[in-house]
């Protein structure tokens, strides 16, 4: 896991005199410890203290500051970027707040140490529906991860300083292998999840369907191999195949919420990959006591996995590589190789590979 950035957090002097005592005013005496001061939690998941102003120390092409506040809706789950969620508002802050508002900041709130999470995902209203009690529900679909910079009012609702922040990959030359290895669990899970409940329909999540990793390596005749650095829309459809892979994991909000805090990709990827290697343990040693597949079975079924899609890969880029080798000259830009360059992994070879194998 890379260890070079990290959540920083500076003291802000006396958090009720910043707030006036309210709500989210602060304790007298606080304790120094980010543990002791509930900043910490149980599964590393970080919330808001005011005593701490928080910050990323990522590059500034990665961090965004909202303008102006932005409002705040305090849930119980944890909405991803990319996930889908009905919102009910009762409260009649709250209602105001979703009549006003096409898009807002939805920040985990957990009943065990009654706190907010530090970092939420801005969503947008896509459906509003009115009970004749009152009550308003909206559906929301999450867009973009934010963290509280301080909050600023409490009526007529929350609002707060906020920053976006994006994924950053700092090891990008393992991520490719780290996303394949992704891959391979989610597929060798779901075929042991069906095996368990043969009667029930189970099908993989839209996110992770829509954004499953394409080639990683690509050779022919054992004489040249292509590597495929990611650019920014590459790390895009990366982090929202992740996205996709947690939302479909039986988890607790605070781990749930420690993933999506990750600033990291790479890193959120290996822990991901650790869940779903602990999940398949489980299946298998279900799969084993029920009696419902022996383990040469299983061995089978995971290595045949691994070759169906190995053979897909190949099989597609050779295709591609044929059906397109007569246009290549046309699509190429001017002045540049027909052939392929040298392999060199500091280099980005990745936009001439995109025109060769289309993705």
């Amino acid at each position: 896991p890379s260890m070079s950035i990290r959540w920083q957090f500076e003291d802000v002097g006396d958090p009720a005199a910043m707030l006036g005592g309210g709500e989210l005013g602060g304790r007298e005496n606080a304790p120094k410890s980010l543990k002791d001061l509930g900043i910490i939690g149980t599964e590393g998941e970080l919330y808001f203290n005011p005593s701490k102003r928080a910050s990323l120390d990522l590059p500034s092409d990665y961090l965004q500051a909202i303008p102006g506040s932005l409002p705040i809706f305090p849930h119980d789950g944890i909405i991803c970027p990319g996930s889908a969620e009905w919102l009910t508002a009762t409260d009649m802050r709250l209602r105001q707040m979703f009549q006003e508002n096409k898009r807002f900041g939805v920040l985990h709130h957990s009943p065990t140490n009654q706190r907010v999470a530090l970092t939420g995902t801005i969503v947008k209203i896509k459906e509003r529906q009115f009970s004749p009690d009152g009550r308003i529900f909206v559906s929301v679909e999450g867009l973009e991860r934010f963290y509280v910079r301080e909050f600023v009012d409490e009526n007529p609702y929350l609002l707060a300083h906020a920053t976006i922040f994006r994924d950053f990959a700092d090891f990008r030359s393992t991520i490719d292998r780290l996303e394949y290895k992704v891959a391979n669990r989610v597929r060798i899970n779901m075929h042991m999840i069906q095996w368990l409940f043969p009667s029930r329909s189970f099908s993989m999540n839209a996110k992770v369907a829509d954004n499953f990793p394409p080639p990683l390596d690509y050779a022919r005749n054992n004489t040249r191999t292509f590597a495929y650095i990611p650019d920014e829309t590459v790390l895009q459809r990366r982090s929202e195949f992740v996205f996709g892979v947690i939302n479909m994991l039986q988890i607790t909000p605070a781990a749930k919420l420690a993933l999506m805090q990750e600033p990291i990709l790479e890193n959120r990827m290996a822990r991901v990959h650790h869940l779903l290697k602990m999940a398949s343990q489980y299946l298998e040693k279900e799969l084993l006591k029920k009696k419902l597949r022996t383990r040469k079975q299983i061995e089978d079924m995971k290595q045949l996995t691994q070759l169906v899609m190995d053979d897909a890969i190949r099989s597609r880029y050779l295709d591609e590589l044929d059906n397109g080798s007569a246009a290549m000259s046309n699509t190429r830009p001017e002045g540049e190789s027909r052939n392929p360059p040298a392999l060199n992994p500091a280099v980005p070879s990745h936009r001439w590979v995109q025109r060769v194998v289309r993705m």
